[in-house]
């Protein structure tokens, strides 16, 4: 290939590329719309930039609010089938055909029925033309264009949970991790820590939250913290933690609780998601077990 060029003002503008093998001419962007060799190496500094950021892998958006709860009219189980159906949409929205469906969640006919009644009823997919669409008030694939401008979002990492999905064996298991996709209103966009100020820039000033709230923001009795603790602690992918409770005072009465960044991340700083990516690979889960004095 070569690039066909012209001369303007003091740069070249580059018309588009020419296969020198069958002479076929390529415009870039199409008609009227030129570029400079300086801004295609711009562009090209972007791209490899872009590329090189942990977090940029196949995701999809989640569309909420930051501080309410996630989608309260639908059950832990739905939550968590529904998050794992807006990994295999494509850019449109449009899901697999209902017989795939029902294969990848592994439910039978009766449960197919009751989950995707549901989930029409409170508009979350779409039925039409025999295909079944997410509703992009919920979930977006690609860009968030058309959406209101100030709408919370953050992206789900599909590899990483349909491998969380695949590897639950029982119902107790994905009302589990239900709980960790009940928190992403709750989680801090840089951090991943649950906290109180989830749009908090600054990881000098995230909020955390006490176990005691952690409980109440999912639902779950005060009086079985520590069983919701060690549950949490059970739950790995690929050999990974995916929630770790790290003590974050001398005496030993709070904690800093992080969801694994490879489920869900809202950020732009790649810095930041390793570095939470490495305390959970490096995490003993051994630590919350031994503190007896956890403030609730």
């Amino acid at each position: 290939m070569i690039q066909i060029s012209m001369k303007v003002s003091e740069e070249d503008v580059v018309l588009g590329m020419m296969n020198q093998k069958t002479g076929e001419f390529t415009q870039i962007d199409g008609p009227g719309e030129w570029r400079t060799y300086k801004q295609l190496e711009s562009q090209a500094k972007y791209t490899a930039n872009k590329e090189k950021q942990t977090f940029n892998s196949d995701f999809t958006w989640i569309i909420f609010e930051y501080g309410k709860r996630l989608l309260p009219e639908i059950n832990d189980k739905s939550l968590v089938r529904l998050i794992y159906l807006s990994t295999i949409c494509d850019y449109d929205g449009c899901l697999p055909p209902k017989n795939v469906i029902k294969q990848k969640l592994k439910l039978s006919n009766k449960y197919w029925s009751v989950f995707i009644k549901d989930m029409t009823k409170n508009n979350i997919i779409i039925e039409k033309d025999n295909c079944l669409y997410l509703n992009r008030d919920f979930f977006a694939k690609g860009n968030l264009q058309g959406l209101q401008k100030d709408a919370d979002h953050t992206r789900l990492f599909c590899n990483f949970i349909r491998d969380i999905y695949d590897a639950c064996d029982n119902v107790q298991s994905i009302t589990q991790i239900s709980y960790l996709y009940k928190l992403i209103p709750f989680v801090n966009r840089r951090t991943n820590i649950v906290c109180y100020n989830p749009k908090e820039q600054d990881p000098e000033k995230v909020y955390p939250i006490t176990l005691g709230e952690f409980c109440d923001m999912i639902g779950y009795s005060r009086k079985n913290a520590r069983r919701l603790v060690s549950d949490l602690l059970s739950l790995k992918c690929n050999g990974q933690n995916l929630i770790g409770f790290f003590v974050t005072n001398l005496n030993q009465t709070s904690w800093k609780i992080i969801v694994n960044p490879r489920i869900y991340y809202g950020g732009q700083n790649d810095k930041i998601y390793k570095e939470q990516i490495a305390l959970l690979t490096d995490y003993n889960p051994q630590e919350a077990f031994d503190v007896n004095n956890t403030k609730l």
